[in-house]
């Protein structure tokens, strides 16, 4: 009985790859990021700048031989990478001395913990002899 109430439910979703992976997402959730990531996404500037981008991008596709639809393309994409450059820079520069304090203080947890964040947890597993 329990088996034939869970057939008609995945029958009624139909067998379009989107319904089969939502449900699977349903089922089992999303995975939890294993290491932090250096921008914020929630940043008001960064999607300002990226939608000038996107834009500026839309615009000079439709408007191929301007020349000042192709600048103002490439100034969006500098504005964008240099803004991106400049939070990155940042957040490995709070890591760096979230790390070298860790060390200075003997912390091996807060260190190994700070190293985790960075580059992620360690994976297990044999390496491949060439």
């Amino acid at each position: 009985m329990g088996g034939e109430g869970k057939f008609n439910t995945r029958r009624g979703m139909g067998s379009s790859a989107a319904g089969r992976i939502q449900h699977h997402q349903d089922s089992i959730g999303k995975p939890d990021r294993k290491y932090q990531d250096w921008f914020d996404p929630n940043d008001q500037e960064l999607h300002i700048l990226m939608s000038r981008r996107d834009q500026a991008h839309k615009r000079a596709l439709q408007t191929r031989n301007s020349r000042f639809t192709f600048a103002a393309y490439k100034d969006a994409c500098r504005m964008l990478q240099k803004r991106t450059r400049a939070l990155k820079s940042d957040w490995w520069e709070r890591k760096a001395v979230e790390l070298q304090r860790a060390a200075d203080r003997n912390d091996i947890n807060g260190f190994d913990n700070g190293l985790k964040e960075v580059w992620g947890p360690k994976k297990n597993g044999s390496v491949q002899l060439k």
